[in-house]
């Protein structure tokens, strides 16, 4: 089949999502996150967070959703990725990575 790689890329992603649908325990889990985020941004809080690697990338993607408005016309609110790249490779580039994640 020519697009097989992708369908089951697909088929792969619609059997995750089901089973993340049929789990109560992980609904629950996902919303009780969502409430301590917005009971951080109704206390005048800020939410910070951060990875490493792709996960830092997953991070900057985060915050980004949330200060560039998602979905809706609305007020940015306070989310930060402490990965912000363009900062590591510059300091790198001056002073080497050792000191860096030292």
């Amino acid at each position: 089949m020519k697009f097989k790689p992708t369908i089951d890329a697909a088929n792969e992603g619609i059997r995750l999502m089901r089973n993340l649908l049929a789990s109560e325990s992980i609904l629950a889990e996902i919303e009780e996150i969502a409430g301590l985020i917005v009971d951080c941004f109704e206390h005048e809080g800020k939410v910070l967070i951060c990875g490493n690697g792709g996960s830092g990338c997953d991070a900057q993607h985060f915050a980004e959703e949330f200060t560039g408005r998602f979905r809706k016309d609305r007020r940015a609110l306070p989310v930060i990725a402490l990965m912000d790249s363009a900062y590591i490779t510059c300091v790198a580039n001056d002073f080497g990575y050792f000191p860096w994640w030292s």
